[in-house]
């Protein structure tokens, strides 16, 4: 009796699949490639190489820059890792010091044409992890932060052109062209806690030394609107903070900054020592007051030049 033996022959691999893995081993050899070039390049080369650049980017905004150590670190990926990182901002201003960071290029979105990499700050138990790519004028970038003390790091005034403290924790999301508002989707959650603005001189006003003990940022951007979900300082009846509010309503976002309108409420609180350092700030809000202290005014008009007014009494 014959046996017939019977072959089954494999499917040929689909023209997206061939493609696909000859992508897959295209990034595969462009990453073995700069490896190994970066490994055979000297140390003192690749730091003059990385940390020049990010002298070069900062001193176009007056900031000085440098790093107490340098290396070139491959795992997962390749990255520079710098550790004392110092950033000098134009006198009167105080240095800003960071434990640790991370620097690593991104290599797949090359092959879409995106230019793009992340960075992550490393400071006590806090970090924060910043991922940009850019695309002509789009970019697409996304922030992460955990307890990131922006007063121990010195950034807060970097930041807020203040001298100030505070945690910050959150997610933000943006896509799009910056320079162009009605482009830009994404999302704002922030947290922030102990807040603290130091007692400093502002156009010539000596403000005195302001806590508040939270806040909370929550903005949705889309469709050429940017909402505000949430947007608080302080709690509200707190004997401990010295400016306590709300902010509600949207943005609409134009062609350009200036030219987007707003269309907001503010309801806030001041303490009674901020009222006492400016004896006539009542006074001037004294439109907006209402029975139990508090202010309220609806802010309208193009960003570049907003119109309070004080807002109808609930």
């Amino acid at each position: 009796m014959e046996t017939e033996n019977t072959t089954i022959d494999a499917p040929a691999p689909s023209r997206a699949r061939r493609a696909l893995s000859l992508i897959l081993w295209g990034v595969f050899a462009f990453v073995c490639l700069l490896s190994f070039t970066l490994l055979k390049l000297p140390e003192e080369r690749i730091r003059n190489l990385v940390q020049g650049g990010i002298s070069s980017a900062l001193a176009d905004r007056g900031i000085g820059f440098s790093a107490n150590e340098g290396r070139i670190s491959i795992g997962l990926g390749i990255s520079y890792v710098m550790k004392g990182v110092t950033l000098t901002p134009p006198p009167p201003g105080e240095p800003a010091k960071i434990e640790k960071a991370v620097i690593s290029p991104s290599i797949l979105p090359l092959f879409l044409g995106r230019l793009g990499g992340t960075l992550r700050l490393e400071h006590g138990k806090g970090y924060l992890k910043a991922s940009v790519s850019r695309r002509k004028q789009d970019i697409s970038a996304t922030v992460h932060a955990s307890a990131f003390d922006l007063g121990k790091t010195g950034l807060f005034p970097l930041l807020a052109e203040l001298q100030g403290s505070t945690l910050l924790s959150g997610d933000v999301t943006i896509q799009g062209d910056p320079s162009v508002p009605s482009t830009l989707t994404g999302s704002v959650s922030i947290g922030l806690s102990d807040i603290v603005i130091d007692s400093q001189s502002i156009s010539g006003f000596t403000i005195p030394r302001l806590s508040v003990s939270e806040g909370k940022v929550d903005v949705e951007v889309d469709k050429a609107k940017a909402t505000l979900k949430t947007l608080r300082l302080g709690k509200k009846g707190s004997a401990t903070d010295d400016l306590t509010g709300t902010v509600s309503g949207n943005v609409a976002l134009g062609r350009s900054w200036p030219s987007s309108t707003l269309n907001l409420k503010a309801e806030f609180g001041l303490s009674q020592k901020l009222l006492k350092a400016y004896s006539l700030l009542d006074a001037l809000l004294g439109a907006g007051k209402r029975a139990d202290g508090s202010y309220a005014y609806a802010i309208t008009g193009p960003i570049s030049a907003p119109m309070p007014a004080p807002a109808a009494q609930p």
